[in-house]
Parts: structure tokens; C-alpha cells; sequence
């Protein structure tokens, strides 16, 4: 979603979760004299950069502010019968529906709805930005159906994203298009008509499923593949303390294939149904590849349960905006409880940048930034990532950086779980990986923060460029032996410039000496905008 009269980034997001708009950053001092000002152009500013800052932060602080602040630029907008109310209102409306995606509290979209509602009223209709105003108020009323399960609320997103679509001018940028066609698309989804889904896979330039599975010959396709509950019940889950939900039973798989393979688990898309026909969310199902070792009755599967749900209590207590979330677990997939996560339809950032090659130096940046941010605050939660890589970060509807699969390498490694072929002996594939993990004198090196770093320096150069490290070598062996043993980093490129500040940045994380690669708290800082 999008503030009003502020500078937009030249990708503007637009659904739920609301995301900031990119400006310069400004200094908590200059912000602060800039309050003391009852001019609402420079109080507006000064919310901006606190907006800004907490999208690229996440300090629920600084959204705080922001809000009280655009609090008291719309006192002055009403009380002065503004003709600039609608940016009062917008702006305010959009600060407090990122707080209640952040705290849950129903009475922050209550009146983020109602100010939404005036902006959009009172906004002309030939201003710029008047349709991004009617996909504001559809995110809020998307916000209002997840959280109360009411058709007509659904019915209502649907309609406004219709709307804007319509007045959008064609000259817009086809990323903002399609940022509005995505939140069109889940909106269907979630409704679910017969006529909504063809709709919205043709949105998400998706084949309908039934297109993809229809084989060549008439044979009925085969049953799914069902899993006998050799998981723990709910009964068991309980008596762990997970502070996550049990989905058995409310998540069916949408077709028998995977839809993507991690190293560690297959994915599966699926239909979470919460009780309501209507109220159904596309999921992502992981689902943990069998140890071969173990047997049903054998107590090393207990043992990799009573791990498993380990690993499902950290996951489940984490919350920031560039970190997968887990909606919960289930049985009945696989041999293994399986985890339930939000549904990207934009896929890996790996995909998401061979579909958009032609993104502009300075997203590159965001997203590289967003990167540094949720690996920040898993470290800050004493969590190693351990498998860093393109393939492992996550594009959401607003098209923001998500971080998946953490821990996962660790997990897998000591259980002993099948990987795919591109998948290193220490965990992490080897294009990605640090050197000094890898060791050929049988004394191996545990994973650490300084890991990730190395790791965080190859998907940063990856995000430049749009391809693999070491992209010109085919077989993932050669590079191995031949680069990273050897401490050969890749070349720097020439296609795609990448500026000397932020080149050096990344070959400080590339440091053969660990403690001397960056802390994590500060990449974010090493990859900001040039002047």
C-alpha cells in the first residue's frame, strides 16, 4: 500500500502487508525539529521518513510515531476544511492498518477503514493518485475479511481492486500493475467461486490447475498420496507448549505433484480451509523428505519428532516482516508433521528476478537490505540461518524479501534427511556456502553467524546480477574444489554494474577470516542508496 503526497519508490507496493515507500533516510534529530513544526507538509515528511524507516527497520516504535504524527496532520487538514483532507485521512488510514498487521488490535482497523473510506471519498477522481486510494481501502477491507470471515468484506476488496484496475492509466509500471493484479488475484482465491479461480490464475499468469494436470490421455488421474498419523496427536502437541496451531484436517493438497523442491523438503500448494467455505487461504505445504534409516516402529522417529517440534517452537515465536511465518503444522502429508506457511505466488527472489531482469539499481538495493534485516533479526533471536541462498528467500504479494527455511540445514544434517542433488555436505548448497565449512581433513567446522554473513555477501551479489554465483561454471563440484576451496570469490561483474562502495561491501562478507566479515546489524548500512 502506498502513503499519499510523499515520493513513491519506483516499484510503489500495494497490498497487505502495507510497505514503505522508499525516500531518503532523514536523522531522528532532523525529524524531531521538523515535529516542532505545525506546518502539515513538513510534519508529513517527517512521518514519511519515520514510515520509511520502519519498513526498513521494524521498529514498531518508529510506526508509532509516524502515526501520531499524521494524527496531527489531519486535525489540521479538518479543522481547516482543507481541500488536502484526503492525504490526512489516506496517510493516517494507511499507518494504523500496518499497526494492526503488526499488533492484531481490531480498533486500529476499525478506524483505519473508516479514514480510508473518506480518503477515497474525498479524493478527486483525476488525481494521480486516486487509484491507489481504492486498493488502500480494498487492503482494509481484505484486513477486515481474514479477521472476521465476512463475504461481503471479501466482496468489497474484489470490487475496489476492480475499480482501480480500471482507472489505472496504461503508462503505468507494469511491477505497480501487477502488485494490484496480485491482490486481486488472493482475493479470488480466497472466495473461491467457480468462476474466481480461472480468473486468478490467469492473474498470477498461472495455467488453471486443471490444465497443468490434465494428461495427455483420458485416464483418471491418480488418488493423492495419503500418510498414515505416525506423528505426534494433538493431545502431544499440546504437551510440548507449541504456541501453534494444529491444521490436521483443515489443509487439503491442491494437486498430487510438488510444485517446488527445496534441499531438505518438498512444497506442495494447498487450500486452508478455516471453517467457512468462503474463508480459505492458499498455503504452502512442507513437507520433510523420509530418513530412510528410521522405521514406524523405530525410536529414532519419536526422536526426530520430539526435534522437529524443537525447531516448530522457535519458528513459531518469530514475527517480522522479512521472515517466512508459520501458520501452523499438520499430519498426513508425509512421514513427518508438516509445516504451513503463506502461499508466494512470486515465488523465489531467484525467479522473481529472472521474471523482472529489468529492476532498477535501487530496488536491488531494498531487497538486499531486506535480506540483511531478516537475517539481523534471526540472529538477534540466536538462530543461524545456515542455508542462504537465492533459492531460500521468499517474494511476498508486495514484493518484499521474506527469509525461509532457517535452520532447516542444521536440522537436516543431523537427522540424517535426504537432500537434493544441488545440496552441499554441510547443509547449504556450495555456490552460496562458506569456505571453511567445507573441510577434507575430517575435522569439520560448525555453522555460525559468520557463515550466514559469507552466505548473505553471494545472495547479495546474486541480486545484482540476477544469476547464481559463479554462474559461468556448470558443475556445482568444480566450483567446489576449484573456487571456493581455493578461495577464488566470483569475478565482479561487467553486464551488470554494481557500484564500488557496495562491490567492497560484498567482499568484506567474502573476508577468509570470519571475524573479520561485517556484523549482521550492520549490512543494512553497507548497502544503502548512493547520494
Amino acid at each position: 500500500m502506498g502513503r499519499i503526497k510523499t515520493t513513491a519508490r519506483k516499484l510503489a507496493p500495494q497490498p497487505i502487508p502495507g510497505k514503505g515507500i522508499k525516500r531518503k533516510h532523514t536523522p531522528v534529530s532532523s525529524i524531531g525539529e521538523r515535529e516542532k513544526s505545525l506546518d502539515p507538509d513538513t510534519l508529513s515528511s517527517a512521518a514519511a521518513d519515520l514510515w520509511n524507516r520502519y519498513h526498513e527497520l521494524g521498529n514498531l516504535e518508529d510506526l508509532q510515531e509516524a502515526i501520531n504524527i499524521d494524527r496531527q496532520v489531519f486535525k489540521i487538514y479538518a479543522k481547516a476544511n482543507s481541500k488536502e483532507f484526503f492525504a490526512g485521512a489516506g496517510n493516517l488510514g494507511v499507518g494504523l492498518l500496518d499497526l494492526f498487521t503488526r499488533t492484531g488490535q481490531q480498533n486500529d482497523l476499525t478506524e483505519a477503514l473508516h479514514l480510508l473510506q473518506q480518503a477515497a471519498l474525498s479524493m478527486p477522481p483525476d488525481n494521480p493518485a486516486y487509484p491507489r486510494a481504492k486498493v488502500n481501502l480494498g487492503n482494509a477491507y481484505r484486513a477486515k475479511f481474514e479477521l472476521l470471515g465476512e463475504a461481503i468484506d471479501l466482496d468489497n476488496a474484489i470490487d475496489l481492486y476492480d475499480e482501480a484496475a480500471q482507472i489505472t492509466p496504461p503508462d503505468y509500471p507494469l511491477m505497480d500493475v501487477e502488485h494490484r493484479q496480485s491482490g486481486l488475484a488472493r482475493c479470488l482465491l480466497m472466495r473461491g467461486f467457480p468462476q474466481d479461480i480461472p480468473r486468478a490464475m490467469s492473474l498470477l499468469a498461472v495455467k488453471p490447475m486443471s490444465k497443468i494436470m490434465k494428461k495427455s490421455s483420458d485416464e483418471p488421474l491418480p488418488p493423492l498420496t495419503t500418510y498414515p498419523k505416525i506423528g505426534p496427536n494433538f493431545r502431544e502437541y499440546r504437551e510440548f507448549d507449541l504456541p501453534v496451531r494444529n491444521l490436521t484436517g483443515s489443509v487439503v493438497k491442491v494437486a498430487e505433484f510438488a510444485c517446488g523442491f527445496g534441499y531438505f523438503a518438498d512444497v506442495f500448494l494447498g487450500d486452508w480451509r478455516d471453517g467457512r467455505r468462503s474463508n480459505k487461504k492458499k498455503v504452502a505445504i512442507k513437507v520433510l523428505r523420509r530418513n530412510q534409516m528410521d522405521v514406524d516402529d523405530d525410536p529414532s522417529l519419536q526422536r526426530i519428532h520430539k526435534r522437529l517440534l524443537s525447531e516448530i517452537r522457535v519458528w513459531s515465536t518469530l514475527d517480522h516482516s522479512n521472515v517466512v511465518k508459520m501458520h501452523g503444522i499438520c499430519d498426513g502429508f508425509g512421514p513427518y508433521m508438516s509445516i504451513i506457511c503463506p502461499w508466494y505466488s512470486n515465488g523465489t527472489i531467484s525467479n522473481f528476478l529472472q521474471k523482472y531482469k529489468s529492476i532498477i539499481y535501487e530496488e536491488r538495493l531494498r531487497l538486499i537490505r531486506e535480506v540483511s534485516c531478516g537475517l539481523a533479526y534471526l540472529h538477534s533471536k540466536g538462530i543461524i540461518h545456515g542455508d542462504l541462498t537465492g533459492p531460500n528467500i521468499l517474494v511476498d504479494d508486495d514484493h518484499h524479501a521474506c527469509l525461509s527455511d532457517f535452520g532447516l540445514s542444521v536440522l537436516a544434517k543431523e537427522l540424517d534427511f535426504p537432500t537434493m542433488p544441488q545440496s552441499s555436505a554441510v547443509g547449504g548448497a556450495v555456490r552460496w556456502a562458506a569456505p571453511e565449512l567445507f573441510s577434507f581433513d575430517g575435522i569439520g567446522t560448525a555453522l555460525t553467524q559468520w557463515c550466514d554473513i559469507y552466505s548473505f555477501g553471494s545472495v547479495a551479489l546474486e541480486i545484482f546480477t540476477g544469476s547464481i554465483p559463479y554462474a559461468d561454471v556448470e558443475y556445482d563440484i568444480e566450483v567446489l574444489l576449484k573456487y571456493v576451496v581455493a578461495g577464488v570469490r566470483p569475478r565482479r561483474p561487467r553486464n551488470k554494474p554494481i557500484h564500488d562502495i557496495h562491490w567492497s561491501a560484498i567482499h568484506q562478507c567474502w573476508s577468509n577470516e570470519p571475524i573479520k566479515r561485517p556484523r549482521t546489524t550492520a549490512l543494512a548500512s553497507l548497502f544503502q542508496e548512493l547520494e
